[in-house]
């Protein structure tokens, strides 16, 4: 079911949100566990790497995320503090000024709670994850992880030049580190296969170390001794960018706050 509303959380200047309820059991959930998202996926796997939204809106207290800069230069994590992950693997914080193409918060209201000592695969962790939130497949899922992780893979792309290409061929570019024995937090999303091309389906999951010194977007995980938090969120709130989503110009002026 979809709504069009006057944006919210995120508003722009000749902009629209979208809410997306996404129906389980016949009801949505409380208007609480939403997912405030910054412009469809299939725009930035389209090759529109610039946006208009600053990353000074992202940074609000207990808000975790994901997504990505303008020039798809590095991966994006947000605990709080929003930080850049640069094609080297190195994080630092994200000026305010940068912007990004494509992201995504949440607030983890009321999550469910686990600590996991055992080790076990990334397939393994992705369904005792769901599992722990009593997962139904038609609910997004908003996680928190932190501990210690025995191994880790992960990658970041280096900034494009216009003209820009897909998503596809920019990650063809990317550089992969791993790391072992490793403290730090995992940020994840997982999406239903009723979102389409609006998000990525199944997982999504971007790592920072406990020092913020280095990350990345996960390709492999094996966590060791982690405490993972983790919300069911049936209401994703989308805006668009007030311009043609085919292009890949320039962004147009305007403002974009972020969510509240």
């Amino acid at each position: 079911m979809i709504h069009t509303q006057r944006p919210r959380p995120f508003h722009l200047n000749f902009a629209f949100a979208l809410v997306l309820a996404i129906l389980a059991g016949g009801c949505t959930a409380p208007s609480g566990d939403k997912v405030y998202q910054y412009a469809p996926f299939h725009a930035l796997a389209a090759g529109h790497f610039d946006g208009d939204l600053a990353v000074s809106q992202l940074k609000h207290h207990d808000y975790i995320g994901l997504g990505t800069f303008n020039r798809l230069d590095g991966e994006m994590i947000v605990l709080d503090e929003v930080y850049q992950i640069r094609s080297d693997g190195q994080a630092v914080v994200a000026g305010d000024s940068l912007r990004t193409p494509f992201s995504e918060v949440t607030r983890l209201r009321l999550p469910a709670k686990r600590t996991f000592d055992s080790p076990m695969s990334l397939p393994e962790l992705q369904r005792a994850l769901e599992a722990l939130a009593g997962d139904d497949r038609g609910s997004i899922l908003a996680c928190r992880i932190d501990g210690v992780f025995a191994s880790i893979r992960v990658r970041s792309v280096r900034a494009q030049d216009q003209p820009y290409p897909t998503l596809a061929e920019a990650v063809k570019q990317q550089k992969v580190y791993e790391c072992r024995q490793i403290r730090g937090t995992i940020v994840a999303f997982r999406f239903p296969t009723t979102i389409g091309n609006m998000n990525v389906q199944g997982w999504h999951m971007h790592f920072i170390d406990a020092d913020r010194k280095v990350g990345g977007h996960v390709l492999d995980v094996q966590p060791q001794s982690v405490h993972a938090a983790v919300q069911k969120c049936s209401v994703l709130e989308l805006t668009l960018p007030p311009r043609d989503l085919t292009a890949t110009s320039a962004p147009a002026a305007g403002h974009a706050a972020g969510p509240e």
